[in-house]
């Protein structure tokens, strides 16, 4: 709620999160209620006639708006294990997971249709990389 309370306006005073949860309960009071009386059968009348068209439930009609813009699938996600699983065979079960991040990202900003220069994304990762200096004794005894 916190995240996306600046997109409803408010009163310095008022507590979004407070506003929002009063009218969602009685929304669903109200929708219960319409319900068991069979006034009400599917979501869109719902939708329309009471949260979107009442003032009761400005704030809690544009929460709804916020949260039908989300996402209703997992491809997103079935689309990154897979490419995931296909650069973590295993033939390379070791690499450590902020290489496969990384990896995954050059992968996934180039299947977008987008140009990677591989040169900086080499010189980058040299220069990030976690390198130990060998003590003296590894050095004499090789």
């Amino acid at each position: 709620m916190t995240k996306y309370g600046g997109f409803i306006p408010t009163q310095e005073d008022e507590n979004i999160t407070e506003i929002v949860t009063a009218q969602y309960c009685n929304f669903k009071f109200l929708v219960a209620g319409k319900i068991k009386a069979g006034m009400l059968q599917t979501f869109d009348i719902i939708m329309a006639s009471y949260a979107l068209n009442d003032e009761q439930f400005s704030k809690l009609s544009i929460m709804m708006d916020i949260c039908a813009t989300f996402q209703a699938s997992s491809a997103n996600c079935e689309r990154g294990f897979s490419l995931m699983n296909n650069m973590k065979t295993k033939a390379r079960n070791r690499i450590r997971v902020d290489h496969l991040d990384k990896l995954m990202q050059i992968k996934s900003y180039l299947s977008s249709g987008k140009e990677v220069s591989l040169d900086d994304a080499y010189s980058r990762w040299v220069s990030h990389r976690d390198r130990r200096e060998k003590s003296n004794t590894e050095t004499t005894s090789s």
